[in-house]
């Protein structure tokens, strides 16, 4: 175990560690996008900016590529820390589609959270959204480009847990987009969790709805019946009605994902064929 410093207080924790995992561990919340636990560290969101080092030493770093080190010195709330946070909001917002109440991610969007907790009160840009078509990128999964912001969690998940690989970047500057290597689809048997990494609405199912909005669901813990794994799941439900189905973390069992039997098969619940008594 080594000692670290952030905001002043000191943390033990394991050498090596990722610093964003110790500082959330000990109630230090630090912002981030593109970072996900499970995944390569890609570090190109910058939100999770923060001050390395004391006095002369100090240096603004995305922590999420920091490894605890005996001594380290992490500041979260210094002005230029705050700043660069602002900044790094606002160059994510240029071109991005502020259609919030039409999208399925409206109310557990990640970017709408950060904007109102860590963004400026108003933009100085003026540049209007990159209308791009809607594209099916499987049977289930669709993509609003327009509001993707190039955290890359959905490329690192096909490649790094499903072995699949079949999302890549393609288009140049206010065109670059997610899609699929021509003649490929995304149907690899976990290709759900893709809409869940989504830290906007880039990404949706196609049958998404916006009635009821999800902060009018109740979400219920339960444990997926589809096979003997026993994958951990919140069960979404409004009115006594199942709407969704999603995956709730357990290190020993199924970390943060749900295979697709698991999270679309809850629709025979209210099948036509099924026995009620």
């Amino acid at each position: 175990m080594v000692s670290i410093e952030i905001n002043g207080e000191r943390f033990e924790a394991e050498a090596g560690e990722n610093v964003i995992l110790v500082a959330h561990a000990g109630g230090v919340h630090i912002p981030h996008l593109c970072y996900h636990p499970r995944l390569s560290v890609p570090a190109n969101c910058r939100l999770c900016v923060s001050a390395i080092g004391g006095a002369d030493k100090r240096r603004l770093l995305p922590v999420c590529d920091v490894k605890v080190s005996e001594g380290l010195v992490v500041d979260t709330l210094g002005e230029d820390v705050v700043r660069a946070r602002e900044e790094a909001l606002e160059f994510l917002l240029v071109g991005h589609a502020l259609d919030c109440p039409v999208c399925a991610k409206a109310g557990e969007c990640e970017l709408q959270d950060y904007v109102f907790t860590h963004g400026r009160e108003a933009g100085r840009y003026a540049e209007d959204a990159h209308p791009q078509d809607k594209v099916d990128l499987g049977p289930r999964i669709s993509l609003y480009a327009e509001r993707c912001i190039g955290c890359a969690r959905c490329i690192r998940f096909c490649d790094e847990v499903a072995g699949s690989g079949e999302l890549t970047r393609v288009e140049k500057g206010q065109r670059v987009r997610v899609d699929v290597f021509p003649g490929r689809e995304l149907d690899n048997p976990l290709a759900g969790n893709v809409v869940d990494l989504c830290p906007v609405g880039a990404l949706v199912e196609q049958d998404a709805h916006l009635d009821p909005p999800v902060w009018q669901l109740q979400g219920v813990d339960s444990v997926c019946s589809g096979c003997s794994a026993g994958c951990n799941t919140r069960v979404d439900v409004h009115r006594e009605k199942i709407v969704r189905v999603k995956p709730r973390f357990n290190p020993d069992i199924n970390s943060y994902w749900l295979c697709d039997e698991g999270r679309y098969g809850w629709r025979d619940v209210d099948g036509e064929q099924r026995l009620h008594q």
